[in-house]
């Protein structure tokens, strides 16, 4: 019987309060949790000082824990989820169960990545590998008032090292072997990350850093193609000066990142009992069957019989100066560009059989943004920072889909301006008690253009647009206010109000009413808006060897602006979905309970809801046997798709000496997740079934700056997907990206 939500938020509230008494031990540690600087306000603060649901990540506990990609990082991290998909476009992360559409460059993402304080843009451009990074902060909730308006679920903001005062050069290399049925031993990673840093003359410091990353061989093997998939080739260069005189600095940074991927193909998983007969599909169980192949979770062979994968090539630039005036205040200027570059293929229908031609995607994206800040002096008992923002966007792609002979060809042109003014306050009402808040004015004019020619699974060309133009622009804002008390320093509760805010989408999907004629829906999305209540408290007992973090949340988004893929028709259909009502409370805890030992546990319940859904996208099932109610699913009441309902996370740590001067530890790494549903029409199908993944790690220091650690990744081989979607052309039948198995590994670190 399904528990009333006050019963379940009772629960939650327990559960937080028994994890403060879970102290026993801790008042004998001589160690300390080394504490982690955030700058989601803008300026640099404890993060126990920041009134936001966040975590905190330094780069030296993500490279230990093998972390180099956002999906790795979404284990460990309360609220955060991955979508993996064919190419970068479609991938997203989501926070509390929101991201947003897919491989539509007309809408973006409900979560902002910034990079050393530029946006990344829209789709996935921005999920790419992580290399010598200083920290990365996974800000929950709307953060729009200063990180602009496609933040109304939250923030990924990724800081890279900077240039040292002293000269030291490092260099990592990291290698993993797996034993996945039937591509057996073959599979191999090979990881190398090196740098240099240090000062160049005595105002000028420089930092050259880069990574290289292969495998050499992939872990899903193609049986039509004789070859392997999802295996990667990436490498990346980043070089950084930094200039500083007495009241002038100037930070410079250029990165460089070009991956050649066979990457992702899925593998046909699940179908549902009554879809075995239906259209197509007995061909394509022939076809498994004759090849030895299930139909199976656990399934890593393709029947591919067309080329995949992507290339990309991304160049990332930002300057940041300032100017520290006598006063004390600070005048920022902060200039980004970013070009991003993909081509991608895939065989459309995943068969061995050319039943459709091989989807091609280009996509060009280049953007420039500016902002400038003025801060307040810091430590001041009113502080504030105001500041201008301006974003250029210019995105094109193409996207070539269809029958032999008469293929679908659309491409679009997506031009965005977004102008912004800002402000961020707090005032010390008393040493105890702290008002904040801030508020952005935001315009921003969107216009798209495009067209589409040639056949979409059989469609006529008639029923395409050669030409068309679309415009709308948008005058909102966003806003955060809120309360927060300090019984002591290092102890505060907090209470906030959000509004986040995201504009117009535009529905320019392959088939979908901007390039098609017969569909008469309105191309234009109806913006999204959340409004959002948080209730927080944060803390740090003993001398800071036990860090303790809570967060009850409510949030109301609405026309919120999802997809879902529909597999019958091969393609995403957009729409706003009405009203999403999502609650839930969110843990960390992190403790030295002893010399030597390291305890973190992080958790998360989400409650989400379609209050209001009507006209919601049909399964593929549906739609394939005619089954689809007029006007689409009535899904209001149901639980939203992208979230598990809850997220388990448990790191312990043992350090130990060996011999003089010697020391080593052991560790293991623990994340659960409930079931979770993939496609926003809700298909039963596309759930992936609560699951855990277990990592053990050892190593040894033997000098000061060395290290070897010997890792097992998964251990356990759980098989569990990191994507479900409808197949395309067989109605009823899964595709799968289906996870890494067991790996084993070795990692050498060394610092000069």
């Amino acid at each position: 019987m399904k528990q009333p939500k006050h019963n379940l938020l009772k629960k939650g509230a327990l559960a937080v309060m028994s994890g403060f008494l879970i102290t026993g031990a801790i008042e004998e540690a001589q160690a300390q949790i080394d504490e982690i600087v955030v700058s989601a306000q803008k300026r640099e603060e404890r993060a126990l000082d920041v009134p936001i649901s966040l975590s905190a990540y330094g780069g030296d506990q993500l490279s230990r824990q093998g972390i180099f990609e956002v999906e790795q990082l979404a284990s460990f991290v309360p609220s955060l989820t991955f979508d993996d998909q064919l190419i970068a476009a479609g991938a997203r992360v989501r926070i509390r169960g929101i991201g947003g559409p897919t491989f539509t460059s007309g809408v973006e993402t409900s979560v902002s990545v910034v990079q050393d304080g530029i946006v990344t843009g829209p789709t996935g451009s921005g999920l790419a590998d992580l290399f010598d990074v200083e920290r990365i902060e996974v800000l929950r909730g709307p953060q729009g008032t200063l990180f602009g308006k496609n933040a109304t679920a939250g923030v990924l903001n990724i800081v890279s090292k900077a240039p040292t005062d002293e000269f030291e050069a490092f260099g990592t290399f990291r290698f993993t072997q797996g034993d996945f049925d039937p591509v057996g031993n073959d599979y191999r990673r090979y990881r190398f990350e090196a740098g240099l840093s240090g000062p160049i003359t005595d105002n000028l410091r420089a930092r050259l850093s880069g990574f290289f990353l292969d495998d050499a061989n992939g872990f899903i093997e193609d049986v039509v193609l004789d070859d392997t998939q999802n295996r990667l080739e990436h490498w990346g260069i980043r070089g950084r000066t930094d200039y500083e005189n007495e009241n002038f600095r100037s930070d410079l940074l250029v990165q460089y990142v070009q991956t050649n991927d066979r990457c992702c193909a899925p593998t046909f998983v699940r179908i549902d009992p009554s879809a075995t007969g239906l259209g197509l599909n007995p061909a394509l169980q022939a076809s498994l069957s004759s090849k030895g192949i299930p139909l199976a979770e656990d399934n890593r062979q393709a029947i591919n019989s067309d080329r995949i994968g992507e290339e990309q090539k991304v160049l990332h630039m930002a300057w940041d100066n300032s100017w520290t005036f006598n006063s004390g205040h600070v005048l920022k200027s902060i200039t980004g560009y970013r070009n991003w570059i993909s081509f991608g293929e895939d065989d459309s229908d995943k068969s061995d059989v050319l039943l459709v031609d091989a989807t091609q995607a280009e996509i060009n994206l280049r953007l420039i943004t500016q902002e400038f800040q003025l801060l307040s002096p810091s430590n001041e008992r009113f502080e504030y920072v105001v500041g201008f923002y301006s974003y250029f966007q210019r995105l094109s792609d193409r996207f070539i889909v269809g029958f032999a002979g008469n293929p679908s060809d659309a491409h679009s042109l997506v031009n965005i301006k977004n102008l912004a003014v800002f402000g961020n306050a707090t005032y010390d009402i008393t040493e105890q008690f702290e008002a904040f808040g801030g508020v952005r004015f935001l315009y921003e004019d969107l216009e798209i253009v495009g067209g589409r020619g040639g056949a979409f699974f059989g469609g006529q060309p008639g029923n395409n647009i050669a030409f068309r133009r679309e415009t709308e622009e948008d005058v909102d804002w966003t806003g955060r206010f809120g309360l927060r008390f300090l019984p002591t320093p290092d102890n505060s509760i907090y209470v906030s109000y959000s509004r986040g805010y995201k504009g117009h989408g535009l529905n320019n999907s392959n088939s979908g009413p901007f390039f098609t004629s017969t569909n008469t829906a309105n191309p234009i999305l109806d913006p999204e808006t959340v409004n959002a209540i948080e209730i927080g408290t944060k803390n740090s007992f003993f001398d800071g060897r036990l860090i303790a973090n809570a967060v009850f949340f409510y949030n109301r988004f609405k026309d919120f602006q999802t997809s879902s893929f529909d597999g019958a028709s091969n393609t995403f259909s957009l729409r706003n979905a009405g009203k999403i009502d999502l609650m839930g409370i969110e843990i960390d805890f992190t403790a030295e309970p002893w010399e030597g030992g390291f305890l973190y546990l992080g958790g998360a319940w989400i409650d989400g809801e379609f209050e209001e859904f009507t006209g919601a996208p049909c399964t593929a099932l549906q739609n394939a046997t005619g089954a689809c109610p007029v006007g689409g699913q009535d899904l209001s009441g149901r639980k939203i798709d992208g979230t598990p309902e809850f997220q388990l996370s448990i790191i312990a740590r043992q350090d130990f000496p060996i011999a003089n001067d010697v020391f080593g530890y052991v560790s293991t790494e623990f994340s659960w997740q409930d079931d979770r549903q993939f496609n926003a029409d809700l298909d039963p199908l596309l759930v992936q079934e609560a699951y855990s993944v277990t990592n053990f790690r050892a190593g040894v220091l033997p000098t000061e700056n060395t290290e070897l650690t010997f890792f097992v990744e998964n251990a356990f081989d759980k098989v569990y997907a990191t994507n479900l979607r409808p197949a395309p052309v067989f109605a009823g039948v899964v595709g799968g990206f289906v996870a890494p198995g067991r790996t084993f590994g070795v990692e050498l670190r060394a610092n000069f």
